[in-house]
């Protein structure tokens, strides 16, 4: 039998709460979250172009400086807020780690130095993910 408009209304009102964009299952990556991990891990390969070493550094300030302003830029956001919710503190070291794109060794320092120059190109947002106390230095933190 046909809906009336009325019943369908009532039925889109009674859904909302679960059919709105905003509203997510915090264990499951949205599709948002998911474009955010690629283009964190393209942002990470572009910072592991020697990284804390000598030689000729990529613009990395230029590319936070484009991500404030870009789709990706909120994508990584969204991914950020995902691993937040994944762990307990969880944020830029987390995710870098589990990028499986750096060593442990950098994965710290590399958290920390995006952590700067995304603060200091306007990308505050990312900036503030940076974990403390540091979960690089508890015991199990790479044994995934």
């Amino acid at each position: 039998e046909p809906m009336s408009f009325e019943s369908f209304k009532a039925k889109k009102e009674e859904d909302a709460p679960f059919s709105s964009p905003d509203f997510q299952d915090p264990t499951k990556m949205s599709v948002y979250a998911k474009r955010g991990e690629k283009a964190f891990e393209d942002l990470i390969e572009l910072w592991l172009i020697n990284f804390d070493q000598e030689g000729e550094q990529p613009p990395r300030g230029d590319k936070c400086e484009e991500l404030t302003q870009s789709y990706d830029g909120r994508a990584i956001i969204h991914y950020m807020e995902y691993v937040r919710n994944k762990y307990p503190n969880g944020g830029l070291t987390f995710a870098i780690r589990d990028s499986g794109l750096v060593s442990p060794e950098q994965t710290r320092l590399m958290a920390e130095n995006m952590t700067a120059v995304s603060s200091a190109c306007r990308f505050t947002q990312l900036a503030s993910y940076l974990e403390h106390p540091d979960p690089s230095k508890e015991e199990d933190f790479f044994n995934v």
